[in-house]
């Protein structure tokens, strides 16, 4: 069963308040009081793959929870996870929907759930690793506290005469682990966003189109999953994921936790073989009382398939309005790890998780999402939305 905890440490003062606003614990919020340090307590569910290669072993789940824990967090044992995800069938632990997350807070006591992703791995030298790891509540309803991810290439900084080259994978997975770790350090002292990836004006979108609409926030957004049209396996899970990062790093946005908008994909027999129909986009923004629905498609997604082996991103992003029954964004991008690159290599991108954190990064400050002074969703018309089967596609 819970219990109800309260902390005088420092590193979990923001985690605390946050529980507390998405409504987690019991007898009301936790309140930080003179008494002996008790870390929230966390439960680190196992990595999943959404890079479409080799994964890693237990090696990077006991990183993560060791991470966790020096953030200052207390962490549920592995043993316990195990019997937990065993004895509720939870196959899928790439998100969390409502009832694995009170089934967490009611038997193994935990605050928030940290889910783990794998964005691209490669023991071979050069070594490579990105991770994402998701900060998740067990409130009703669950809800991103903190996301941020991590790459990292053994030939990344190669230096004069390669002497920056890294050969151990394990040494490139610390240096991951390391960065994470000062990211959810960081929030839990005092609140700060994980930053985004920088966009840079060479991975800008192609074609753009954005609605004033845009300017109103703040908003409540549900990411559908992207469908993939590559050769990649899992392409569209690894791109779903990015957005959701970049998108989290605006103030004027809320997003959705994506274990939820599976539920209710699944509860509603809901399926997108080929984009998002407005059908899908109604259902999923009732139920999950959305006021953006973002959907997308991966149409190239390579390492080293460019010029002087760089790394390709095809990307195609829009944004449906609940209130207005319109799309208020759409977009197309294609990145080259290669473009504006001219002396030496310098800027050249070969890890496609890496571009794909720019490209998308790239999109999300275009996107510009505002606060409306007045406040922003009340302020927004509510009217009922047509039944159709008109599909939301990007141009080319």
């Amino acid at each position: 069963m819970s219990s109800c905890r309260s902390s005088s440490a420092s590193a979990t003062r923001v985690l605390a308040l946050a529980l507390a606003v998405a409504g987690v614990g019991c007898g009301g919020p936790r309140v930080p009081v003179a008494a002996a340090p008790a870390p929230a307590r966390v439960a680190v569910f196992p990595a999943v793959n959404v890079g479409g290669g080799p994964a890693p072993g237990e090696e990077l789940d006991r990183g993560v929870e060791a991470t966790v824990a020096g953030a200052g967090l207390e962490v549920v044992p592995r043993a316990s996870v195990d019997d937990f995800l065993a004895r509720h069938r939870v196959r899928n632990t790439s998100g969390v929907d409502a009832e694995t997350a009170r089934a967490a807070r009611e038997e193994l006591g935990a605050d928030a759930v940290v889910l783990v992703s794998v964005g691209a791995y490669q023991p071979r030298a050069p070594p490579r690793l990105a991770v994402t790891l998701r900060l998740v509540s067990t409130g009703e309803p669950p809800r991103i506290l903190w996301i941020d991810g991590a790459v990292r290439s053994g030939d990344e900084r190669p230096g004069l005469l390669g002497l920056g080259l890294i050969q151990d994978p394990a040494r490139v997975q610390r240096i991951v682990l390391d960065r994470l770790g000062r990211s959810l350090r960081a929030f839990l002292r005092g609140g700060v966003r994980a930053g985004r990836c920088e966009p840079e004006r060479r991975f800008r979108p192609r074609l753009v189109f954005r609605s004033p609409r845009l300017r109103e926030g703040p908003f409540r957004l549900a990411v559908l999953p992207f469908v993939n049209e590559t050769r990649r396996r899992s392409a569209g899970d690894a791109a779903t994921l990015e957005v959701i990062r970049q998108l989290s790093t605006a103030a004027a946005a809320e997003v959705v936790e994506p274990g939820l908008v599976r539920a209710v994909l699944l509860e509603n027999r809901l399926i997108m073989p080929g984009g998002v129909s407005l059908d899908v986009a109604s259902t999923v923004l009732d139920k999950l009382d959305a006021d953006l629905v973002v959907a997308g498609v991966v149409r190239r997604y390579e390492d080293g398939g460019g010029t002087f082996g760089a790394a390709r991103v095809e990307l195609t992003v829009q944004v449906l309005d609940r209130a207005h029954e319109v799309v208020a964004w759409s977009s197309v991008s294609e990145g080259d790890g290669a473009d504006g690159v001219w002396w030496f290599d310098l800027g050249l991108v070969r890890n496609s998780a890496d571009l794909l954190c720019r490209v998308a990064a790239s999109v999300v400050d275009r996107m510009d999402l505002e606060v409306a002074p007045s406040g922003g969703r009340e302020a927004a018309p509510q009217r009922a939305r047509p039944r159709g089967s008109m599909w939301l596609h990007g141009a080319r």
